[in-house]
């Protein structure tokens, strides 16, 4: 029988091989986990700002390798708290849908 398209270890292997040069798989879970939780802010505004400022992190840090880039990757994992903790709040306070919403 053909293997299960969805198996979590197929999904590994071949996001493996789409990652970008020079990028390992911990900062691309640590990108997948900012934006999860960055997507979890109740508010347009707080929640555009959060994506935003991830993405651009990102891209400001592709390049890094060796110590830099794994003092970056260690701040990350303090931003994904510090965005959990927020995300969580946010949730606390919920506020109506802003016009740029659909």
């Amino acid at each position: 029988s053909r293997p299960c398209r969805r198996c979590p270890v197929q999904l590994r292997a071949q996001s493996l091989r789409l990652l970008p040069a020079g990028m390992s798989a911990p900062p691309l879970t640590l990108y997948k986990q900012l934006m999860r939780e960055a997507k979890r802010f109740q508010n347009y505004n707080f929640r555009e700002y959060a994506i935003r400022h991830v993405r651009d992190d990102f891209r400001r840090n592709a390049g890094l390798q060796g110590e830099s880039a794994a003092r970056e990757l260690e701040h990350g994992r303090l931003e994904l708290e510090k965005l959990r903790r927020m995300a969580t709040v946010s949730s606390l306070f919920p506020s109506g849908k802003h016009a740029m919403e659909d």
